[in-house]
């Protein structure tokens, strides 16, 4: 029975052409591959192309490369405490050579010359003038004071030696003495104060009668 419903339904559909040919617009398509699963060509991931970059050095690794400077706070080197100060050798010095007994001679004989005789012609000397505790001993001390030329044989101030320096030469300075005379280098009194008279003894004083 049923069988017989079929035959007259695909009877029916052919006579009214619902199963004719499928025309031009019924045309089967190609395949169209769906959008969703469209296949992309791969790009490559962001990790990738990190990867794929040259190769940085890093901030360590420039530091590093960097030539090495000293440090600021390395102090210079000091030298160590315990380190003992350079001791005096142990080894006998040798004696200053000692001046033998000619060149003490010579420096004595050249210490205590006459230099008074070297600024005034001869046979006249040089006297310091007024009052001196001692005769120049030096060139120096020479150039530093003022000085007068005498006749150690004949002046009254300075007979036998500088009156200036020492009053025994200057024999007007002879007490109670009225006349006096220089006679080679010695005071002579020749006539004293009333009372007094020259000394037979002591050349150049009066003594009382």
């Amino acid at each position: 029975m049923r069988s017989s419903l079929v035959v007259l339904l695909v009877a029916a559909l052919a006579s009214s052409g619902a199963l004719a040919a499928p025309g031009p617009d019924l045309e089967a398509r190609a395949p169209v591959p769906s959008k969703r699963f469209e296949a992309r060509s791969p790009a490559p991931s962001k990790r990738a192309v990190v990867e794929a970059r040259a190769p940085q050095p890093s901030k360590q690794a420039v530091v590093e490369a960097r030539a090495p400077q000293p440090s600021k706070r390395a102090p210079a080197p000091q030298p160590s405490k315990r380190a003992p100060a350079p001791q005096p050798s142990k080894r006998a010095p040798e004696p200053a050579p000692q001046p033998s007994k000619r060149s003490m001679l010579e420096q004595v004989a050249i210490y205590h010359e006459d230099l008074s005789a070297k600024f005034c012609p001869a046979p006249s000397r040089a006297c310091p003038v007024g009052r001196a505790s001692k005769m120049p001993e030096s060139l120096a001390e020479w150039d530093g004071v003022e000085f007068e030329c005498v006749d150690f044989n004949e002046d009254l101030k300075a007979c036998g030696g500088c009156g200036s320096v020492d009053a025994s030469h200057d024999c007007t300075t002879i007490p109670n003495a009225l006349a006096v005379a220089c006679v080679s280098g010695a005071c002579q009194v020749t006539s004293c104060k009333p009372g007094f008279v020259p000394s037979p003894f002591t050349p150049g004083s009066c003594v009382p009668l």
